[in-house]
């Protein structure tokens, strides 16, 4: 199980700039981000149109990992 190698990349660092530099990066096919919608909308203007995933509620986080019963997590992480 899991991801092969480079389709999920987890970066930490300061919005502002770590937010924007992936943002506007033309080989960055996907974000998912957290942060006030206003700043999202911020960012969305600068970007060069990528699939976007936003999390604005710090309610919907899912951890799938090795030691997770991943078919019942999978099933409901999905939009019911």
């Amino acid at each position: 199980t899991g991801f092969p190698p480079d389709v999920v990349n987890i970066i930490p660092g300061d919005g502002p700039e770590c937010g924007y530099a992936i943002s506007v990066h033309a080989h960055i096919g996907k974000v998912a981000c957290a942060g006030s919608v206003e700043k999202i909308q911020e960012t969305a203007t600068k970007s060069n149109l990528k699939c976007v995933t936003f999390e604005l509620g710090q309610l919907s986080n899912n951890q799938i990992d090795s030691n997770t019963e991943q078919e019942s997590q999978i099933n409901d992480s999905q939009f019911q």
